[in-house]
């Protein structure tokens, strides 16, 4: 008899347990279930007793290959057996844990998922959010559910209580800016674009990028209100005892190709704030900027009459204006202007600050065999630092070796300069041309050709002024 009772006892304990259930389900050990509505989920497909909705969805999504660009977890019905509608947000869920929104499934339960387009049917939300993305929008969304969604706001963004909506009309004609406060109840439409904090860009993109002779070289902060150029290099912790303060260059990184960037600074080039592996749409900026620079060579060459050496030299500039677009600063000029801007000039995004190092020496360039830097010795002349290289080789034309200013890059022919070589400067031994003998005998024949000309008219100017 008392094997009789616990034997009744632990049956009511397990019918109570599985009261969800019907009897099939506890008689076979497996539910059916099916999914409806989204064409890359639906079928039919078996379930566990004790699974619940956001188990068996993930092991349908994972199975069926799809990802979260093209399933939507928000505004999920499903339908009982007994004919009980339940809306389901297994998003809120994943958020914050309500087990109301991730029930036990049920034999014979119809999941129906709405059909997720995110190129079409969709807001952007970022800024000072936890989450920034894209979205599934569904009607009757507000401002709040797009926060909520997306983490919820950062809280290193605090102060920042107005949020910009921009809203494109239906024809794509117009956009409409909404300013609206972070807390209000807003309603969105579909494919509004929403920056939660402010219109500015956020902490994230508030920096740029100092390089060369400073004591913490690479990329610094920089506040809402910028900081100008000598606050930048603070911030890089200052100038080292090796940098040369007649050599500060400040430059665009946009202009800059990021493969320039990588190889002269040794850092990646500023990331482009959308990624463009992610979005065929965007414009390739690096592209942009080279075709940008070769408009520029062609408005200044479309009503020149330059000749072809000439047009070769005039597309070289252009471009060097376009990708150099930099200002160099030398602080040991007294000059207020410069030191003004030095002090005074405010550092934009994009902004890169080069500080070259103090150079030790003169860069020795062609026709000798150690070319390279050799060290500076004060007073002496051009003779001196060929020596010092090894000497001129056979093929070195000795009445053309000209003097670069390392700082400003003007050159000048030896013969006849009256300044002083300075650490930095560079000298060049251009290459004799190597002439064959057909070469000369070309020459030759062309000069004779133009003599006999000359010789013909001569003889026909003769003949008719007898």
């Amino acid at each position: 008899m008392k094997r009789f009772i616990l034997s009744l006892v632990l049956l009511t304990a397990l019918l109570s347990a599985q009261k969800d259930k019907t009897p099939m389900e506890f008689i076979e050990g497996k539910l059916s279930i099916s999914v409806v509505g989204n064409p890359t989920l639906s079928g039919s497909y078996p379930a566990a007793p004790s699974e619940r909705i956001d188990q068996f969805l993930t092991r349908v999504m994972y199975n069926a290959g799809a990802g979260k660009t093209t399933i939507c977890l928000r505004n999920i019905k499903v339908k009982r057996a007994s004919g009980e509608m339940i809306n389901i947000d297994i998003q809120k869920f994943r958020i914050n844990g309500d087990i109301n929104q991730n029930p036990y499934l049920r034999n014979d339960d119809i999941i129906v998922m709405p059909v997720a387009d995110f190129e079409a049917i969709y807001y952007e939300i970022e800024g000072a959010v936890n989450n920034s993305g894209r979205y599934h929008f569904i009607d009757g969304d507000n401002l709040q559910d797009a926060i909520y969604y997306a983490l919820g706001t950062n809280k290193a963004f605090e102060g920042f209580d107005s949020t910009t909506i921009y809203r494109v009309s239906y024809d794509r004609s117009k956009v409409e800016k909404i300013r609206v406060a972070t807390t209000s109840n807003t309603r969105l439409q579909n494919r509004d674009r929403i920056v939660v904090g402010d219109e500015q860009p956020f902490m994230d993109e508030f920096k740029i990028l100092v390089i060369g002779e400073v004591n913490r070289p690479g990329y610094v902060p920089f506040g809402r209100k910028q900081q100008t150029l000598k606050e930048a290099i603070e911030l890089a912790g200052g100038l080292t005892p090796t940098a040369s303060l007649n050599n500060i260059r400040l430059l665009k990184s946009k202009n800059l190709p990021s493969s320039v960037i990588r190889a002269y600074y040794g850092v990646d080039a500023p990331r482009e704030k959308i990624d463009m592996q992610e979005d065929k749409n965007v414009v390739d900026i690096q592209k942009f900027m080279s075709e940008l620079s070769m408009l520029d060579f062609l408005n200044l060459y479309r009503l020149s009459g330059l000749n072809e050496r000439d047009t070769s030299y005039l597309r070289l500039e252009a471009q060097l204006n376009f990708y150099n677009n930099s200002q160099l600063i030398d602080l040991t000029v007294k000059n207020d202007t410069l030191r003004n801007f030095y002090e005074n000039y405010r550092i934009q995004m994009g902004d890169i600050i080069v500080i070259s190092s103090i150079p030790i020496g003169i860069n020795m360039v062609g026709q000798v065999p150690y070319p390279g830097w050799i060290p500076y010795t004060k007073g002496m002349d051009v003779q001196y630092y060929i020596r010092q290289a090894g000497g001129l080789n056979e093929y070195a034309n000795v009445d053309d070796i000209m003097i670069i200013k390392g700082n400003t890059k003007q050159w000048h022919a030896v013969e006849g300069y009256n300044g002083q070589l300075e650490p930095g400067d560079y000298i060049y031994i251009p290459k004799e041309v190597q002439r064959s003998f057909w070469s000369y005998l070309g020459d030759t024949a062309m000069v004779l050709g133009i003599v006999g000309n000359l010789a013909t008219l001569a003889i026909l100017f003769i003949n008719v002024m007898k």
